[in-house]
């Protein structure tokens, strides 16, 4: 019988090989303690609240928000092992739950991959909808076997409903680690690519897509993905990073003929992962005219929205509350035509009816949100 050992036995034995990882997130040091030892942790938090299993557990927020780690708000939520010995057969499996229902045309998904120098290769993807039960979910028994050694990767990304967060805890892989030290030979920890910002403006059917990114030098190149309904994406064109190190800007124009969603899949030098937000672009039915459209209302962490502007300028975003004081202003860079946009209000909105008001040009537009 395999001997599991929990990740502070592990981490008190680094230089003597495992039989395999028993990851439990019973308290918020665990994630600092487990990146000392080349684990790597994007977008995840702790939570007591509700815990899958015993005191604790890794929670993401809304995969539509925007943020950055270490904090539980982030675009996309995304775990990596060291290197594991994948020569023998082995297997992994965890359990997770969905903060509330999702709504309709709502998906949350958690994707496996295994990483090297060479590349990635998915070999499960789990989808989640509306139909997702909000009892804890036990993820199927994933087969992982290969030549080489691989790191172990785990997405989670989604479209719609910026309100549902997931819960994430047990991650039982029965394959020990590749080197006794736990990290690859080179003790060196190449942080990956960071996606600073992701935004989209839409003039006369073409869609302009502009992101910023940190460590830019260890990045390999990114994919920009298309989609007509949110769920289903290809690639569009793949952009190659520049040499520049530290900060880079890069921009992506695509023709458009309806309304249509775009996110990026930042691809580094390892060959690992990870995705950004997804933009929609092009306006409803239902709120054509308006100068405004809030994409999730009520809104959780941050309030996304489309502002069309009649020149390019430097707008000014304010929330009132409703007796009248001004809560938040912000300035934001606009261009003629529509612009995707995003605020970060959790830390700074309690639950509430709020105005969210835009000054362009002399010009004012305005409209009720919700704070959950």
């Amino acid at each position: 019988m395999k001997q599991i050992f929990t990740l502070a036995t592990i981490l008190a034995l680094s230089t003597v090989k495992s039989f395999g990882q028993s990851q439990n997130f019973e308290n918020p040091t665990v994630l600092s303690t487990a990146a000392a030892s080349c684990w790597d942790f994007y977008g995840f938090g702790f939570s007591a609240a509700a815990p899958l299993n015993g005191v604790g557990n890794l929670y993401l927020v809304p995969t539509t928000s925007s943020a950055s780690y270490p904090g539980s708000n982030a675009n996309v939520g995304q775990i990596t092992t060291p290197y594991l010995n994948l020569s023998t057969p082995s297997t992994m499996q965890f359990t997770y739950r969905l903060s509330s229902k999702l709504a309709n045309n709502a998906y949350r998904y958690i994707t496996v991959s295994l990483n090297d120098a060479n590349g990635s290769a998915v070999i499960s993807t789990i989808t989640l909808d509306k139909n997702t039960p909000l009892t804890t979910q036990l993820s199927p028994i994933i087969a992982l076997h290969a030549s080489s050694a691989k790191k172990l990767v785990v997405d989670f990304t989604g479209d719609g409903d910026g309100n549902t967060g997931m819960f994430f805890d047990d991650m039982l892989i029965s394959a020990p680690y590749a080197y006794s030290g736990v990290c690859a030979p080179s003790s060196t920890i190449i942080l990956p690519v960071k996606l600073l910002s992701f935004r989209g403006l839409l003039n006369n059917n073409r869609a302009e897509l502009n992101w910023a990114v940190d460590a830019n030098e260890t990045g390999k190149l990114f994919e920009v993905q298309k989609s007509n309904d949110g769920r289903n994406f290809s690639v569009a064109a793949v952009v190659m990073t520049t040499t520049q190190a530290g900060i880079e800007n890069y921009t992506h124009r695509e023709s458009m003929s309806a309304t249509s969603f775009f996110r990026l899949k930042l691809v580094n030098n390892d060959g690992s992962s990870s995705y950004s937000n997804i933009l929609k672009m092009g306006s409803d039915k239902a709120t054509t005219g308006k100068a405004i459209t809030v994409l999730q209302n009520p809104v959780a962490a941050a309030l996304q929205f489309n502002f069309t502007a009649a020149i390019k300028s430097i707008a000014t975003a304010n929330i009132y509350s409703l007796n009248g004081a001004k809560v938040m202003s912000q300035n934001i860079s606009v261009e003629a035509g529509q612009n995707s946009l995003s605020l970060d209000i959790q830390s700074k909105l309690t639950q509430g009816t709020y105005l969210l008001e835009v000054v362009s040009n002399n010009e004012r537009s305005a409209v009720k949100i919700f704070k959950q």
